[in-house]
């Protein structure tokens, strides 16, 4: 589906509303669903650059942590709900098949990389050299479907998306890492990988081997010369 969306706040929010058919949503939840869901062209930082704008121009509204569209804009759409509902129905995208397709590509390219294990066994071995055990146990247990990854020029950034959403960038280029979970907050000085990384390592074994080599081998010959960022 091509979706021509307005770069105008004021147009830009009623269309977002318009296509998700919702009242509220959470602030998180709208940023996932911008940059990932809808498959727009912006990424988290500039959608939540938007959303604040919007609430400065009164677009937006906020009440206990959801975001609401302002009235009038609502009900204009309600309007035109009303009044073209059996066409929007019938234009409404299928996204559970979306996601459905998605968990199982990601499922599949899960049993194809333990596969590649037997393989690849250096590799393993480097990401055990540059994770500490208790973190890659935990990093199994992360579901799949909750990573919405993106390839980058010589690196990997996204959102990793449950109850709370975690941004995270890996910059080989510049050798910067960036995340926002409370453990690798708390030891930033440390340049620990938390749990999150596992999954992230693994998705790169499958989409770009040489990118994942690069990087591990970066990170366990040269650590001092990587800086360890809150995202």
């Amino acid at each position: 589906m091509d979706l021509t969306i307005s770069e105008k706040n004021s147009i830009f929010f009623k269309q977002i509303w318009k296509i998700l058919g919702i009242t509220g949503i959470p602030i998180n939840d709208l940023v996932y669903e911008i940059s990932y869901k809808l498959n727009l062209p912006y990424r988290p930082a500039t959608v939540i650059k938007k959303i604040q704008e919007a609430l400065t121009q009164g677009i937006l509204k906020e009440k206990d942590k959801i975001l609401f569209l302002n009235q009038d804009d609502m009900n204009s759409i309600l309007d035109e709900q009303h009044n073209m509902e059996k066409k929007v129905s019938n234009m409404q995208v299928p996204w559970n098949r979306f996601e459905e397709s998605y968990d199982t590509w990601m499922n599949s390219t899960e049993r194809k990389t333990e596969i590649r294990d037997k393989k690849s066994l250096k590799i393993n071995s480097v990401i055990k050299k540059v994770m500490n055990e208790d973190a890659i146990e935990k990093g199994k247990e992360i579901p799949i479907s909750q990573y919405h990854p993106i390839l980058i020029e010589k690196g990997i950034e996204g959102i990793i998306h449950n109850k709370n959403m975690y941004n995270f960038k890996i910059d080989l280029q510049n050798k910067i890492i960036l995340h926002n979970c409370s453990e690798f907050i708390h030891h930033l000085s440390e340049k620990y990988l938390c749990k999150h990384f596992f999954r992230i390592f693994m998705y790169l074994k499958v989409k770009d081997m040489d990118l994942l080599k690069d990087i591990l081998i970066s990170l366990l010959e040269e650590k001092n010369r990587w800086q360890f960022k809150k995202n």
